[in-house]
């Protein structure tokens, strides 16, 4: 009886086996992708197309963007500005918008084979009302001992609708240096943005904030694009973030690469721009699924794949709409 069962279990397997299920991925239709994350405060914002499948990307042609505000048509695009590495069409605008104003684009190509549209509303800004820094020593990942310049934004939401966030550093640097070459005095201009530590701030961590662990770690920052909602916020509210202090991070910017921070170096005036972003719920979502794929272990193959919302008519990916307001922090000089 065992033995006619084994031999019915393994006739089983095999034809099991031999009817597996082929994967055809050009079975599915192509859907054109549109990526634009406008912010308001950009004098040109751009918009990136492509298609879906393996090998349909770049094949769009004679495609037009239009874009209406407030139900006008207020800027139409015919021709791309350039084609990106990956083949997708990068198209520009530089339509002004304001709080308040509905944008609808609508994308289309000559061959009606696709047509794409998408709108939201440009949110109303929320305006930081006070900035507080101090320069905090730590232990951190890079080195035994680092200096962090911890910075305290404080702003007002009265909690009554649902607002969305982000927070944003950047480092604008004026580096007078030598042109190697010439010899000439030369200015170089570069913003970088910052990386941030969220994880004092109840908001930014989904209420769960740490400290320094025992072996002198931060703890994993999972929040890294800053995102948060103003559920956990009801009326002012004071947010802490940190940043290394960037003359010890210059050489991870690639500044060296250039002909700075050597013999040829003066002097480096930073600003660090403070930005409290409000952005649309559909951008928050995204940046919120963002933030999983770029905390997700590579090597762990169980993980589970991260599903990122669209809001894009007749095709697929993300138009979101930030406004900002912003304050500027003059750091030291660095002067070699």
């Amino acid at each position: 009886m065992k033995a006619y069962l084994f031999i019915l279990t393994l006739l089983f397997v095999v034809v099991s086996c031999e009817n597996e299920i082929p994967y055809k991925a050009n079975e599915n239709p192509s859907k054109m992708v549109l990526n634009a994350l406008f912010n308001a405060n950009s004098k040109t914002n751009p918009i990136i197309l492509s298609l879906t499948g393996q090998n349909q990307i770049g094949s769009i042609k004679n495609a037009s963007v239009d874009l209406y505000i407030n139900g006008e048509l207020a800027d139409r695009i015919n021709e791309p500005d350039s084609i990106l590495k990956n083949k997708a069409l990068l198209f520009n605008t530089d339509l002004a918008v304001e709080a308040g104003d509905k944008l609808k684009m609508e994308v289309k190509t000559d061959d009606n084979l696709y047509h794409i549209w998408t709108e939201e509303i440009v949110p109303k800004p929320t305006l930081i009302e006070k900035i507080d820094t101090t320069i905090v020593t730590e232990n951190s990942i890079w080195n035994d001992l680092d200096k962090f310049l911890r910075v305290k934004t404080t702003f007002s939401d009265d909690g009554q609708t649902m607002n969305y966030y982000r927070i944003v550093m950047d480092l604008n640097l004026t580096i007078a240096t030598k042109n190697p070459t010439t010899n000439a005095d030369t200015t170089i201009y570069r913003t970088i943005t910052q990386s941030l530590s969220v994880n004092e701030d109840i908001v930014l961590t989904d209420g769960h904030p740490s400290a320094v662990d025992d072996n002198g770690l931060l703890t994993p920052n999972q929040n890294i694009w800053g995102v948060f909602d103003n559920s956990r916020i009801h009326g002012e509210y004071t947010m802490t973030t940190s940043l290394r202090i960037p003359y010890s991070v210059f050489p991870y910017y690639g500044i060296n690469a250039d002909y700075t921070l050597d013999k040829n170096i003066k002097k480096i005036t930073t600003d660090v721009i403070v930005k409290l972003q409000k952005i649309t719920q559909t951008q928050y979502l995204y940046l919120k699924a963002l933030n999983i794929y770029d905390s997700m272990d590579e090597d762990n193959y169980f993980s589970q794949p991260v599903k990122f919302p669209s809001n894009i008519q007749g095709g697929t990916g993300i138009f979101g709409i930030s406004i900002s307001d912003e304050a500027t922090i003059r750091l030291a000089d660095y002067i070699p």
